[in-house]
């Protein structure tokens, strides 16, 4: 077979593209003089695809479908819990209210122990003599400030004050009473329930989690007793008590007068502010009922 020497001219893409079909078929006429095989031609979506007749067209890419269900969206869940603030009153001369501060906290050391502290400075003037020095020697002290109140940024003295951020609202339970001596012994594991014959006063904490803790006396505003059973009160509850702590939803709260700070069951609580007014100063028993607090009388 002679050997062929004709050849299709390439195309030329700044021509008009009405030339290409005919040059394609002049290619065809040649090619099948030779006997070759003549492909089909392209249709005018093929063209289109492979840059012939048309502009060049990206690849299309097709995303296999999501089967996937959606899934929920997890539901937030929020709980509050209340803290006791201590407030401190300082008055003038403040040199005095010093040493009195430490001659108090020689005697009861762990009273300040990481409990918040709000500083009134209501009853001290802007250029109180030591007023500068005030706050430092609260915080080498150990007294942790969450609030100061009664003072002002920009009076002279407190321009060197570590200022906290402070909290807003907050409702006075009226003045505490800084215990002296020694708080009451750790219960003993080995008793189901824990006596304690005498009040429980502020600044106290009684915890039991073994069993029922059981106050013959009252129970101060600014104390706290906790116990993994029940808490009984045989006087007048005005602090914080805690029953089935450790998750014993069965615990309960029996007291014969009821002004409590807070109370709480199984993680559920109730501030003083929440308490059914019917049932503040009555003989009071608390116990939950699913995700609430039943608070039912004794008498």
């Amino acid at each position: 077979m002679p050997e062929q020497t004709g050849s299709v001219p390439a195309p030329n893409q700044d021509s008009d593209a009405g030339r290409l079909p005919q040059a394609v078929a002049v290619a065809a006429d040649e090619a099948a003089a030779q006997g070759m095989d003549i492909p089909p031609p392209a249709d005018e979506s093929t063209e289109e695809q492979s840059g012939l007749g048309g502009s060049l067209a990206e690849p299309l890419v097709t995303m296999p479908p999501d089967d996937r269900e959606p899934r929920p969206l997890p539901q937030i869940r929020v709980r509050g819990r209340s803290f006791m603030a201590l407030v401190l009153s300082p008055e003038p001369p403040l040199a005095d209210w010093v040493a009195a501060l430490d001659l108090q906290i020689s005697k009861s050391a762990p009273f300040f122990a990481a409990k918040p502290v709000i500083l009134d400075c209501g009853l001290l003037q802007a250029d109180e003599h030591g007023l500068d020095a005030l706050v430092p020697a609260l915080l080498d002290r150990g007294i942790r400030l969450i609030e100061i109140e009664g003072a002002d940024p920009d009076w002279p003295a407190t321009a060197g004050w570590e200022w906290p951020e402070g909290y807003s609202g907050g409702r006075a339970i009226g003045a505490i009473e800084i215990p002296e001596e020694a708080p009451p012994p750790p219960p003993d594991p080995s008793r189901a329930s824990l006596v304690i014959d005498e009040p429980v006063r502020s600044g106290q904490t009684v915890s039991f989690p073994d069993g029922d803790v059981v106050v013959l006396g009252s129970v101060a505003s600014g104390a706290e007793v906790s116990a993994g059973g029940s808490v009984h009160v045989y006087g007048t509850l005005r602090g914080r008590a805690f029953a089935g702590v450790g998750g014993n939803n069965g615990g309960r709260i029996l007291c014969r007068r009821l002004h409590a700070e807070l109370i709480a069951i199984g993680g559920l609580y109730m501030t003083a502010e929440d308490l059914p007014a019917d049932r503040i100063g009555q003989s009071v028993q608390v116990r939950l009922d699913g995700e609430r607090l039943m608070l039912l009388p004794l008498d």
